[in-house]
């Protein structure tokens, strides 16, 4: 039996799990939380060498993170799609 609830909101083309998608975005939050801070500290190292920009201008920032999220969630695409539409049996079988 598959998903049904993910039926609901996506149709069968893009069936996914949802709870593989949580933790898709739990290791996205963890990773930007961890790397926003660590950025700021290290763009003071090479402020002498950014032409044009600041070291604290929020653009790239803002941006690097959106790409960091968008790549987590393909990443995490593939395995929640399998997740979604494996059977049960099947993959108790399999262990």
């Amino acid at each position: 039996m598959k998903n049904r609830r993910s039926y609901a909101y996506y149709g069968e083309w893009m069936a996914a799990d949802p709870d593989c998608f949580a933790e898709v975005l739990v290791l996205a939050a963890w990773g930007i939380a961890l790397a926003l801070p660590t950025a700021l500290l290290l763009a003071r190292l090479v402020k002498t060498q950014l032409y044009g920009m600041s070291s604290e201008d929020p653009f790239p920032y803002a941006i690097a993170t959106g790409v960091l999220a968008l790549v987590a969630l393909c990443a995490g695409f593939v395995p929640a799609r399998r997740a979604a539409n494996t059977e049960p049996m099947e993959a108790l079988r399999q262990d």
